[in-house]
């Protein structure tokens, strides 16, 4: 075990006091998937493995696939399935939003705020992402890819490509709006 200090559930979780994902249900995922904060951005590392991750996609299977001898890759794609299915997503975070209406909603209370430019929060809403209510967390309902820093990311649509490439939001999106997306405009029919 690469780090055995972390080895139970607790002194993973309590790693993630500072995380900048608020969500106390993405955390408790990250402490059970056998993860801990390295209390810099958000990197996160593996307890048995010590792969160390950023720019996490909680749904993804990159560290089980790149690390196979990883002692908690089963737990890791056990959990990995789990929150792919909509009836978890939509039990643990109360609404589905695979609807853009719904992803839009909730963005209301950033609007209400002078720094936030309301046209950018409507195009996270439509790159698939949806405000949490903390901070500046987003993630995406497809592929649970989370961003804490909304003003941060111009184009949320490139970032969101770069980082879950495999996304299936993404790949619905047609070519005419993939190319709007690579040329930063404005989409407005997702």
């Amino acid at each position: 075990m690469h780090s055995p200090q972390f080895q139970t559930y607790d002194s993973r979780l309590g790693t993630l006091t500072q995380f900048p994902i608020q969500s106390q249900k993405v955390r408790e995922l990250i402490a059970e998937a056998g993860c801990f904060s390295v209390n810099y951005l958000d990197y996160i590392q593996c307890s048995d493995c010590g792969a160390c991750l950023r720019a996490w996609n909680i749904a993804g299977t990159d560290h089980s696939f790149y690390f196979e001898h990883c002692a908690l890759r089963e737990k890791k794609l056990e959990i990995s399935d789990r929150i792919r299915s909509k009836e978890f997503r939509d039990r643990t975070i109360g609404a589905s939003f695979d609807n853009i209406f719904t992803r839009m909603l909730t963005y209301t209370l950033l609007s209400s705020r002078n720094e936030y430019n309301v046209q950018h929060l409507m195009q996270f809403a439509q790159a698939g992402f949806y405000y949490l209510g903390t901070k500046e967390d987003t993630f995406c309902y497809s592929c649970y890819l989370g961003l804490t820093t909304i003003n941060e990311h111009r184009n949320p649509w490139e970032v969101h490509n770069r980082f879950s490439p495999n996304c299936k939001h993404m790949k619905t999106l047609n070519e005419d709006v993939l190319k709007q997306f690579e040329e930063g405009k404005q989409i407005s029919n997702t």
